[in-house]
């Protein structure tokens, strides 16, 4: 893929953080309000793994309704729970397909040793890698943003 010369192509890189997710959902809405950034890649840990399955599989003004379902599916402390739960009726059919090889995930799966996951056999298979995702505890820095030419 060329870049045309009025866009601006981003890779986000964006650290585990719990309910900071909600922070970086707004970036993306704010990204997403000038028309020429076009978001190739996001990297995610944890919840913000989650927010990158959003950005790549919804406009951002489902952001709304979304942080309300998830706020009302909220019935533990451990927010992945709820996210995933509400993800599983809103995220498209073939979420797994515009996630492959644009969302990079880091994982424990199976209690294996951490490892970074871009190829999705299906949603199920997206799920249970974001769902392992959460279960990472990360100490990271702030989000990162890298131009691609």
């Amino acid at each position: 893929m060329t870049p045309d010369d009025d866009e601006m192509h981003i890779v986000l890189d964006l650290p585990a953080c719990g309910l900071r997710a909600f922070f970086y959902w707004g970036l993306y809405v704010e990204l997403c309000l000038r028309p020429r950034v076009v978001i190739d890649r996001v990297y995610g840990r944890s919840s913000c793994a989650i927010v990158g399955a959003c950005i790549l599989c919804l406009p951002p003004d489902r952001f709304d309704d979304l942080c309300r379902r998830v706020q009302q599916a909220n019935r533990t402390m451990y927010i992945v729970d709820s996210w995933c739960q509400v993800l599983r009726e809103v995220l498209p059919e073939t979420a797994y397909a515009h996630c492959t090889d644009r969302l990079f995930v880091t994982a424990a799966i199976m209690g294996c040793i951490p490892s970074t996951v871009s190829v999705f056999r299906d949603n199920d298979h997206l799920f249970e890698v974001l769902y392992a995702s959460g279960s990472i505890p990360f100490v990271t820095t702030g989000p990162r943003i890298a131009f691609t030419w």
